[in-house]
């Protein structure tokens, strides 16, 4: 039997090679992919401040606005699809909503002209949320399910709690001096901070368990957020310019802000399904300046709109929007900062690139060499 002669004994191999290789460079994910932000700047009509607090996944915005900057009566709101309505407790002379969900449901506190008292607003009605004996209640966060947390103060002490079908349960941990709940994830976990003695610690309450949230070397901590599935962020400080941490699975990873020379991160304020954070650093004890940042997969973002000359970061939803306030010379405004991302090639990427490119011309001419012979 005659054998089959291939007229492309070496090309084959090499062509799967080097088409191989081009699909694993334009398939690879980039090592540091490059975020940049596009700015919608909130401003209730006519307001000297605009100050968003909370944004959901479907975008929609809440906080607090102020007319008058000598009387420094606020109002909340709640912007969505770039509207604006008036949040605004019956019989309050301020109204500072701090926590919006999924559904649109929001809660916040209020004043009374003589102290805070939470409430909810629920399709259209609010409903007023006190713990009993408590002197002054702020809630901080809801879930998607309706539960909310916060803190509420009795005599001098401030003691966490959580809110769930008009029910109240105090949150404070073994040995606590105050406690403040900060945030609720869907699973009712719960992430916040607590004094004992002269210092605090962060803390995560889940099933009813507390565990301490303290990075080695802390000399102070304290949790602000808790993502869907239990990772949590907060800042530190351990003598140097505080830093930030995510504690995730029983273990600490902590990042440091580009000024960490100076004054480091003041604040972390969110972190969503995804484990990015947000917050805000402090560039100079002189000046004061702050930026806000999103720090990602190890890279870190500063979000600063144009003109700024303070920026706060105060909330990230799950598609990576954030929203917070700034400063410039006209007052205070808000802000959604929406991520535009692009891939830049990586070095193994080029690597690749270039490695195919090679054996695509090696490829060629093994082609080219062999084709006069197979005429003959």
């Amino acid at each position: 039997m005659a054998r089959h002669f291939s007229p492309y004994p070496r090309f084959i191999p090499l062509l799967g090679l080097v088409l191989s290789l081009f699909g694993l460079s334009s398939g690879a994910i980039a090592d540091a992919p490059a975020a940049t932000y596009s700015f919608t700047i909130l401003e209730m009509p006519g307001a000297t401040s605009t100050q968003p607090t909370s944004i959901n996944n479907s975008g929609q915005v809440v906080g607090s606005y102020i007319y008058n900057p000598s009387s420094l009566l606020s109002h909340g709101f709640v912007y969505s699809n770039g509207t604006f309505t008036t949040l605004a407790v019956p019989g309050a002379t301020s109204t500072y909503p701090t926590s919006i969900n999924n559904s649109g449901q929001v809660v916040g506190a209020y004043s009374d002209s003589f102290t805070y008292h939470g409430f909810v607003y629920s399709n259209g009605t609010f409903t007023t949320i006190d713990p009993p004996g408590a002197t002054e209640t702020i809630p901080t966060s809801i879930n998607d399910g309706g539960q909310v947390v916060g803190y509420y103060e009795v005599g001098s002490h401030f003691h966490g709690f959580v809110y769930s079908n008009g029910t109240f349960m105090t949150l404070d941990p073994p040995g606590a001096t105050h406690t403040v709940a900060q945030s609720i994830n869907n699973h009712g976990q719960v992430a916040g901070y607590y004094g004992e003695g002269s210092r605090s610690y962060g803390f995560v309450y889940s099933n009813g368990t507390f565990t301490t949230l303290d990075p080695p070397g802390a000399i102070d901590s304290g949790a602000s957020s808790v993502n869907y599935s239990g990772s949590v962020a907060g800042v530190y400080s351990d003598g140097s310019p505080s830093r930030g941490f995510v504690y995730s699975n029983g273990t600490f990873a902590t990042f440091a802000s580009p000024s960490n020379i100076f004054e480091g991160i003041q604040g972390v304020t969110s972190i969503n399904a995804g484990g990015q954070v947000t917050g805000y650093y402090l560039y100079s004890s002189v000046d004061f300046r702050s930026y806000g940042f999103v720090y990602s997969n190890s890279t870190f973002t500063t979000i600063d709109p144009p003109g700024a000359t303070h920026t706060i970061a105060s909330s990230i939803n799950d598609s990576g929007q954030v929203t917070g306030h700034y400063r410039d010379g006209s007052g205070t405004h808000g802000f959604i900062a929406t991520p535009m991302v692009t891939d830049i090639p990586t070095l193994s990427q080029w690597a690749l690139l270039l490695g195919g490119l090679l054996l695509g011309g090696i490829a060629w001419r093994t082609l080219i060499g062999r084709t006069p012979a197979l005429r003959r």
